[in-house]
């Protein structure tokens, strides 16, 4: 069934919200996967053929803003081994609601497969289709019963963060503009400097 135009905005604005709190567009961080056993090694499993999750490995991965969950292989938090994500939620009124359902399997993203690490390139990708040249369009290759198929998530424009965000940053101050409208507790916007220069200590600047 599909969803209504406001469910899905909805939605949208509800994790622009969930992205607002810490500015980022990447993935969110996840504890390392564990084997059926305590020193087993964790074999990569392949789930077009049929594999399934490892008993005992049951964190899975918020995917962004598409309203997805999915398990990725980990060893240690790296998900760099791994080729492939199992989905394992979708969101209802969610942008991929009614284009990918639980039990599909990714097998990469923006028209090529995964290469080096899905939930990087998951992350770049989202990046992207939020960007004006995206057009908020999410190309996936989803795996179902035996079947490959490219699909388009279609999530909100936001722009592209500037190499000082969140500072400066119009895509910055748009989640948060956002965020706020939506938030039940009617929380205001704090105020954000122009531009902004690391101490002489630090040897990274703060990025999104």
């Amino acid at each position: 069934m599909k969803q209504s135009h406001k469910t899905r905005r909805a939605f949208a604005l509800s994790s622009i919200a969930i992205t607002a709190l810490a500015l980022v567009a990447l993935l969110a961080a996840p504890l390392p996967a564990l084997a059926a056993g305590k020193g087993q090694l964790m074999m990569i499993p392949d789930f077009t053929k049929g594999e399934k999750i490892p008993e005992g490995a049951k964190h899975d991965w918020n995917l962004g803003a598409t309203g997805l969950r999915g398990w990725i292989y980990c060893d240690k938090m790296v998900t760099s081994d791994a080729r492939q994500i199992a989905i394992t939620k979708v969101e209802k009124g969610s942008p991929a609601d009614g284009i990918v359902a639980v039990g599909d399997v990714l097998l990469g993203v923006g028209g090529k497969p995964f290469s080096y690490d899905p939930r990087t390139e998951m992350g770049q990708a989202l990046t992207l289709a939020e960007s004006e040249a995206g057009q908020g369009k999410f190309s996936l290759t989803r795996w179902r019963a035996g079947r490959t198929a490219e699909v388009v998530v279609k999530l909100p424009v936001l722009g592209t963060y500037s190499a000082t965000a969140p500072y400066d940053c119009p895509k910055s101050k748009r989640i948060l503009e956002l965020a706020a409208r939506i938030s039940p507790s009617g929380w205001q916007i704090p105020p954000m400097p122009s531009a902004w220069t690391p101490s002489p200590d630090r040897s990274m600047r703060s990025r999104c």
